[in-house]
């Protein structure tokens, strides 16, 4: 079947849906009335439930709006030539430019339409660019990008999006408030259905828009640009988890899109890429429920079009843009947090970053070190003259998880001594001048003396007096010698972060693992468990529906940002939550699939097993490694399976 044909069975599935709930209440109605009994009973009520269920989900689904892509909007007028560009293509592939070209902060390129009367009558087109591929892309891979989504508009395959969302949400919402019984089981499956037929005409699309590309820019320019997105979207990740969060310890702005090149540009990031570009080609999923064809697949059907090559413009892709040093930091602010304080170079945010992380770390060890009163003045010298005492243990004790197993406690403590007491080094020398935090995008920063301008490493300098008191005198001069003031103290402040048993976020995974082959769940992993929330079917079916429009990554932003914010405790209370505490792992194994991901099976205290399955090489990956530093924290020994990271 072609893409067309199979997107014309699921809209049929999804006309068909109505009938089958009708058919199912009223017939339900009919049998109890030939019935007597209480079964009858049962069965008149629960029909009644199953229509009035429906009549909500309906009328829910019909009042809700389709709402515009949301993104700061580049206009005509202020990004004449990224719009020249999109014209000239829309003209080549014989289709209507987008209305708007929405910026957004994902690794994608996605176009949406909100058309009528069943799709019969065009609407609004909205065009999203992903700011990273201004960054990531040069001008000819963006244009083949841009080029195969306006290659889904001259398909057609934006026409019945509108229809589609809101019977894809009667469906879901029907199946979400129906608890159980052969009614749910029916619906359920006749869901699952919808979303294979209809993942499999969204494949198809993909294909069919895939030759867009070819016919704008040639073979070799569109097979470039598909090999670059997943490596994109990894550099993405890491440049949004090291670096943003610099900018918001600072209490400043920062150059996203400028950041995100100079990234890129990094030897350390180009070897990466070098390395792991194959890697994640193979590791991609080939589900029947995926939207997207592997791209390895859509670059074997590339490769057998005719070939059309176009001349090559290199260029990085923001040169499409007018002026996007200027420009593109405009439209920025609201991809990011607000609040963040003014604008500001990143040498700059990384210098005020580098000593408010020292800070912290310094009023961290000076309040333990009162608290625990081995040093209670919480200076710089009575912290020395307690390691040379050999009280490390006591003076980080406040600081210590109470969960941390005996046998490992001297480990720990000297861990986070050597740690905090490198902030006290690096906080007392820059409240004299002596010291600067320089940007170093292989890195995060380094620390540099003013007097020589060599490269300070703090923790190497006090690991050794923090592991062995003989050593703590060698410091003592090594310090004096620096300008360091031993009667440094620095303590807490309303802005630093509690101290507190609460346990830390570390990595966060939506839709991405499920329990067992089937439940879907989303995944906040700590530093002390697991926790995990129960998707309901019709939440995951209306993600998948939003991702064909653009708008899967915010209907997950949105319900991950709270659970985000929130502290553990708080999420540990919510209805779907599901806490696996590291206590209750006693073992497991894991095993990786050829496909990407793998399957991570964790024994329980309790004598249960627990199945978790990551869809990606990342949840998977994220999963085996907790387990892994559970038994490697209680000095067990695992044996690897697979070459790859071992739990049990």
């Amino acid at each position: 079947m072609r893409g067309s044909f199979r997107a014309f069975v699921a809209v049929v599935l999804l006309i068909a849906f109505p009938f089958l709930v009708i058919g199912i209440g009223v017939g339900g109605i009919v049998l109890a009335t030939t019935a007597s009994g209480r079964a009858a009973a049962y069965l008149f009520v629960i029909s009644i439930g199953v229509l009035i269920t429906f009549g909500i989900a309906l009328v829910s689904a019909l009042r809700t709006r389709v709402e515009p892509p949301a993104g700061p909007r580049l206009s005509r007028q202020e990004q004449p030539g990224l719009w020249a560009c999109v014209d000239e293509l829309a003209a080549q592939v014989q289709t209507r430019a987008p209305d708007e070209i929405i910026l957004i902060p994902d690794v994608n390129a996605a176009v949406s339409e909100d058309s009528r009367m069943l799709g019969l009558r065009a609407g609004k087109r909205y065009m999203m660019i992903g700011l990273p591929l201004l960054a990531g892309m040069s001008v000819d891979e963006l244009r083949a990008v841009l080029a195969h989504e306006l290659g889904h508009y001259s398909g057609g395959h934006t026409r019945l999006l509108a229809i589609t969302y809101r019977g894809t949400e009667t469906l879901q919402r029907t199946v979400a408030r129906l608890d159980g019984g052969p009614a749910r089981f029916l619906l359920n499956n006749y869901a699952k259905l919808y979303m294979l037929v209809a993942s499999s005409a969204n494949r198809q699309q993909e294909l069919e828009a895939d030759q867009a590309m070819v016919r704008t820019s040639g073979q070799a320019v569109a097979i470039a640009a598909l090999r670059k997105l997943p490596t994109l979207s990894h550099t993405w990740d890491a440049y949004s988890s090291r670096y943003l969060p610099l900018a918001g310890m600072a209490g400043r702005t920062p150059d996203l899109l400028l950041g995100y090149r100079a990234f890129l540009l990094h030897p350390n990031q180009k070897e990466w890429v070098e390395q792991a570009e194959e890697q994640l080609l193979d590791a991609e999923s080939t589900s029947l429920f995926d939207s997207h064809p592997p791209i390895r697949q859509r670059i074997a059907v590339i490769a057998g079009q005719a070939d059309r090559p176009a001349p090559g413009d290199t260029r990085p892709a923001w040169s499409l843009l007018h002026d996007p040093q200027r420009s593109v930091p405009a439209v920025e602010g609201s991809l990011l947090k607000e609040g963040l304080g003014p604008r500001a170079q990143w040498a700059e945010i990384v210098r005020l970053a580098g000593v408010r992380s020292a800070e912290r770390g310094a009023s961290m060890l000076a309040k333990a070190a009162a608290d625990s009163q081995v040093a209670p003045r919480g200076m710089l010298g009575d912290i020395l003259q307690a390691l040379g005492r050999g009280q490390v243990e006591q003076l980080v004790k406040p600081l210590l998880k109470p969960t941390i197993p005996f046998e490992e406690l001297p480990r720990a403590a000297r861990s986070v001594a050597t740690e905090l007491l490198a902030d006290v080094v690096v906080a007392a020398l820059a409240a004299e001048g002596r010291i600067r935090h320089e940007l170093n995008w292989g890195g995060g920063w380094v620390v540099r003396l003013l007097d020589d301008g060599s490269e300070l490493d703090a923790e190497q300098l006090v690991a050794p007096a923090a592991h062995d008191p003989a050593k703590v005198r060698e410091l003592w001069d090594r310090l004096v010698q620096l300008g360091v003031p031993l009667g440094y103290v620095r303590w807490p402040s309303e802005e630093d972060p509690q101290i507190t048993d609460e346990p830390q976020l570390t990595a966060v995974f939506g839709t991405q693992v499920t329990v067992g082959r089937n439940t879907w769940h989303d995944l906040l992993v700590y530093d002390t468990g697991l926790l995990l929330f129960r998707l309901p079917f019709g939440t995951v079916l209306k993600e998948q529906s939003g991702d064909r429009i653009g708008m899967g990554a915010g209907i997950r932003r949105k319900r991950l940002g709270p659970l985000v914010e929130a502290s553990a405790s708080e999420n540990r209370a919510l209805p779907n939550a599901r806490w696996i505490d590291a206590g209750q792992i006693v073992g497991g194994s894991n095993k990786s699939f050829l496909s990407g991901g793998g399957r991570v099976v964790l024994d329980l205290v309790d004598g249960s097993k627990l199945e978790l399955r990551g869809a990606t090489d990342e949840a998977y990956e994220c999963l085996a490694g907790f387990v892994q530093q559970v038994f490697q924290a209680r000095g067990g020994a695992v044996a690897a399976q697979e070459g790859v990271a071992p739990v049990g």
